[in-house]
């Protein structure tokens, strides 16, 4: 059978522009061994010969419909897990939806209706009924529809079995694991109590109308690392259906590196600490949808370190009970007590002012609860004790953005690349940091530097978000490199 190298250039061309008027994806040479994969495995099945032969089987024989989904099938495997995106499901459960059960309450509308869109094996809509579960216990009085869709019908069955493995719970809360979940082996095997708030459809975004009664007056939809392998045709018209199909208080979900720049203004954003979502406007344009969003990141606490005060004063005394004082305000901190946690820091800051990392889970706490301007001001103190703490430099330069301080935010980003030039989400903030401001050829240059490092290490972990894939990063880098060129904006 043919391998990926004797895929003309000319008969690729054939696939991409089927794929997109069939499925609106877009498949560029990056993809193109995976892709070669999916066909043979078709060519073979039917004896095809040549990649030519089985482009016009499924472009133009009465029986193209069944072959496609087939293809789908193999080219549409989604990555996913439960807690996906952790800081838009905290935000869910912390701000929106208690916002919309108190709205609802109030009103005596007691039914809430979600779209999870493209939902792979059903992690997501699963963690959204488990979200809906914690935050509203009488749940079972309500009127709760949750749909989840995939082109993929593999993934749908699988979705229907719910049954999942390590790699896909390995993110869930340990007591949300135990409450919801039996094991059984190496599987976990979801309650019928949660099953029972979903329900599981195959459809098209790209081709197939909106038009089920569970897509209807839609309170949220998630669709998330999906618009960006759509081109920007279907982009607009999934988004245009989107905006009709949910209710006008309603929320649209989409990933970490999607945007509505250049799709729509019809929607607003609706920003939280670690997070933002869109939310269908009812006015014009917001003037945040043009400020580029970085997430907060992620902050995992270290074990407590040796620092500069005690090393010179070799106290073996003080680092004991430090260390202690250190354990105490990481459980308050792991456990939410944020209160607690800035308490005991402050104990351990008073008797070492050099411990960097008090001041920098301080800072962390704040800005979790908004009060950005304190948290700038102990990441400036950090920065001070310890010039190339990088983790310091690129939040510094998030929490900058946050305050639309712009050029600031660039000059952090620029020495969190000059200490650390393996950083690919400070070329990815840059890029989008020029692109608001216009400066299209100087976010060209660290879209492209991002494009190569990926290129690089395409199978590294991205620093700063564990949620992010590189292969999520690379597809927003190449979407906006060519959204400046197809505008003439160099």
């Amino acid at each position: 059978m043919k391998s990926g190298l004797d895929l003309s250039e000319d008969v690729f061309k054939l696939f991409q522009e089927l794929l997109i008027e069939e499925s609106g994806l877009y498949f560029n040479k990056d993809n193109i061994t995976f892709f070669c994969a999916a066909v043979n495995e078709r060519m073979e099945k039917h004896k095809f010969n040549t990649y030519l032969e089985y482009y016009n089987y499924i472009k133009f024989h009465t029986n193209k419909y069944f072959e496609l989904c087939e293809l789908f099938d193999l080219i549409t495997v989604g990555e996913t897990h439960f807690y996906r995106n952790r800081p838009q499901i905290e935000s869910l459960i912390e701000f929106i939806l208690p916002d919309m059960i108190k709205r609802k309450t109030y009103s005596k509308d007691k039914s809430i209706r979600i779209w999870s869109a493209a939902c792979s094996k059903g992690d997501e809509p699963y963690t959204i009924a488990m979200a809906i579960m914690e935050v509203l216990p009488s749940y079972k009085d309500w009127d709760i529809c949750i749909l989840g869709t995939d082109i993929n019908r593999i993934a749908i069955n699988a979705a229907k079995e719910a049954i999942f493995n390590k790699k896909d719970i390995n993110q869930l809360p340990e007591t949300l694991l135990n409450k919801y979940f039996i094991k059984r082996d190496s599987e976990y095997i979801l309650n019928k109590s949660v099953k029972d708030l979903v329900s599981f459809e195959r459809h098209n975004l790209a081709t197939e109308a909106y038009s089920s009664e569970k897509m209807q007056n839609l309170d949220l939809i998630f669709c998330r690392n999906v618009i960006i392998y759509f081109d920007s045709a279907t982009t607009k018209r999934v988004i245009e259906s989107f905006y009709y199909n949910l209710k006008s208080d309603g929320y649209l979900f989409l990933g970490d590196t999607e945007s509505l720049w250049q799709v729509t203004d019809k929607f607003c954003r609706s920003e939280f600490p670690q997070a933002f979502v869109y939310k269908k406007a009812t006015t014009g344009k917001s003037k945040k949808e043009i400020v580029p969003f970085i997430s907060i990141p992620e902050i995992k606490l270290q074990d407590y370190p040796s620092t500069k005060k005690i090393q010179i004063e070799e106290k073996t005394e003080p680092v004991n009970e430090l260390k202690q004082l250190y354990k105490e305000a990481v459980i308050e901190f792991n456990n939410k007590k944020y209160e607690n946690a800035l308490s005991v820091f402050d104990k351990i800051i008073a008797q070492d002012m050099y411990n960097i990392p008090s001041y920098f889970a301080q800072a962390t706490i704040l800005a979790n609860q908004e009060k950005y301007t304190e948290a700038i001001n102990l990441l400036t103190k950090i920065i001070e004790l310890d010039s190339l703490f990088v983790d310091a430099h690129y939040f510094l330069g998030v929490l900058l953005d946050r305050d639309n301080n712009l050029k600031g935010a660039e000059a952090q980003f620029k020495k969190v690349i000059y200490i650390d030039p393996e950083i690919v989400l400070a070329y990815f903030n840059l890029g989008n940091i020029y692109l608001c401001q216009e400066n299209y050829n100087n976010a060209l240059r660290e879209y492209n530097n991002a494009v190569n490092l990926l290129g690089k290490n395409r199978d590294k972990p991205i620093k700063f978000c564990q949620d992010l894939s590189a292969e999520n990063i690379l597809r927003a880098c190449k979407n906006n490199i060519q959204k400046i060129r197809e505008k003439g904006w160099y």
